[in-house]
């Protein structure tokens, strides 16, 4: 995990402090990776390729907006994506 990779991780609002970042699954249009803490918590971080998706924001948002909808209709919040805020309350890092 290089420098880089810990200074992102660490701005998300993570149970525990990041152990490891490795490459996740075979998409072609993000990066995403698992990444797992000193507290046994495993998170999936995806890299949003703004190439193709030109409004990280409002795609986000849309994310966000979707899955707080969702856990609504579930008894089981686990049935759900949980979108993992950043350190100033973002749904995003930039």
């Amino acid at each position: 995990m290089n420098d880089g990779m810990i200074k992102v991780i660490k701005e998300f609002l993570l149970d525990g402090e990041p152990e490891s970042a490795e490459p996740y699954g075979s998409g072609h249009i993000n990066s995403t990776f698992m990444i797992k803490t000193d507290s046994g918590k495993k998170y999936i971080l995806q890299k949003i390729n703004h190439h193709i998706f030109r409004d990280v924001k409002g795609l986000m948002n849309n994310i966000a907006m979707v899955t707080e909808h969702l856990k609504g209709k579930t008894k089981n919040g686990r049935e759900v994506l949980n979108v993992i805020k950043t350190r100033d309350g973002k749904n995003y890092l930039h």
